[in-house]
């Protein structure tokens, strides 16, 4: 028993000695980094993320359920429009082992929201209205906005010329 129990310690120190990294399967948890690189991976790796990029440089991304190990993460990029709108695109991903390198593995989901007002309450707390209901764009619609360079009127947005609205600015990415 004792030969045993010796044998398995010299084969952990030898396999956790060795500089290669450590399979994600064996990680207990993912740090910043491990974060940082999969979300560089994303914005320059997954074609629809490229895009969103290139046609929006101000854009915000982030992946949600990054930790969960057996599917279940979403890739998250929004941007804030002409002090009013907001424009989000959704997907499904998967990673590769290191959980650096994110994939596609569904279909994105595109929505547009317009802000009508950001309304700060007596407590401190924002109350945002929005106005009309989601825009859900497909793919099409999303072909169409990109070959136009990003203008919402190609996609039959009626772009309002009042101004932004007041705390847009500061409160687009918490929307």
């Amino acid at each position: 028993m004792k030969i045993y129990s010796g044998i398995a310690l010299f084969l952990m120190i030898v396999i956790c000695g060795c500089e290669k990294p450590i399979p994600a399967f064996l990680k207990a948890s993912y740090t910043q980094e491990d974060y940082d690189k999969a979300l560089t991976s994303g914005i320059s790796g997954i074609e629809v993320v490229r895009e969103f990029e290139l046609l929006y440089p101000d854009a915000e991304h982030f992946i949600t359920h990054y930790a969960k190990e057996l599917g279940g993460s979403t890739w998250n990029s929004k941007v804030g429009l002409q002090g009013r709108y907001v424009l989000t695109v959704q997907l499904p991903i998967d990673f590769d082992e290191s959980r650096h390198i994110p994939s596609r593995s569904g279909e994105p989901k595109f929505h547009f929201t317009e802000v009508e007002s950001i309304e700060t309450l007596p407590d401190g707390r924002l109350l945002t209205k929005y106005k009309g209901n989601n825009l859900h764009i497909g793919a099409k619609e999303w072909d169409v906005l990109t070959e136009n360079q990003g203008r919402l009127e190609s996609i039959g947005v009626d772009v309002k010329n009042g101004g932004p609205v007041p705390g847009f600015e500061t409160e687009w990415k918490n929307l």
